[in-house]
């Protein structure tokens, strides 16, 4: 999981390096990434590379959508 407070700003390799190492030792692992989008773009090449190496894109906009999703037990 990693957030980010401005998506407007962020590279999306940035985002996604961080991933890459992890994947290819665990291949089961979730990926998430929150992002204010509270006044902020989220660019389209953001949400494609994230989507071309499956790592969700949580809007901070939408967190009661997604809260209990993230809840451990």
């Amino acid at each position: 999981m990693k957030t980010v407070n401005n998506p407007a700003n962020v590279h999306p390799n940035q985002l996604t390096f961080r991933f890459i190492d992890v994947k290819d030792t665990c291949q089961d692992a979730e990926f998430f990434i929150i992002a204010n989008d509270l006044g902020k773009n989220i660019k389209k090449t953001l949400l494609n590379s994230l989507s071309a190496y499956d790592i969700e894109l949580i809007k901070w906009s939408e967190k009661e959508q997604w809260v209990d999703k993230l809840k451990i037990v």
